[in-house]
């Protein structure tokens, strides 16, 4: 449960804007400290608070990412904005299985890490209605959501 309500808090604040981040002031020294190890490539870090979160934005190899710490400095989750095309084979078969490329909406699929899994966020349009659907890296279809107007 944890992971799924993690994995909704990412892709949330992938699509809002810093202006909502909780400005309350967290000793960010021990998210730095793991940050420069698990992401020694970063380019453009800019640090903001989520919530229990301490929240880095920033590129790596030309793509947008965002990570997640908790006040102990624990990398909890990273997220990041994908292409069809850089998606898992498994991924890739088993969603034209059920879906068409062009059904797929919005600001893109999202990958979506924590706790050792990865997972695929695939906005998607059907019939005028709107959904996400969530992949497992091995092709698994976890979920499918309706999402409210």
């Amino acid at each position: 449960m944890k992971q799924i309500i993690l994995s909704v808090v990412i892709t949330l604040v992938l699509s809002m804007p810093d202006t909502f981040a909780n400005n309350e002031r967290m000793d960010d020294s021990l998210a730095q400290v793991t940050f420069r190890k698990e992401f020694p490539r970063a380019e453009h870090v800019k640090w903001s608070y989520n919530g229990d979160y301490i929240k880095a934005s920033f590129i790596l190899d030309a793509s947008g990412v965002v990570a997640f710490f908790n006040q102990d400095g624990e990398l909890v989750g990273f997220a990041r904005n994908v292409l069809y095309s850089q998606l898992p084979l498994a991924v890739i078969t088993s969603f034209e299985k059920r879906f068409t490329k062009e059904s797929i909406s919005g600001i893109g699929i999202t990958e979506i890490t924590n706790a050792g899994r990865c997972r695929y966020m695939f906005p998607l349009e059907l019939d005028g209605k709107k959904y996400n659907a969530t992949y497992y890296q091995d092709g698994t279809l976890s979920t499918i959501k309706k999402l409210k107007k």
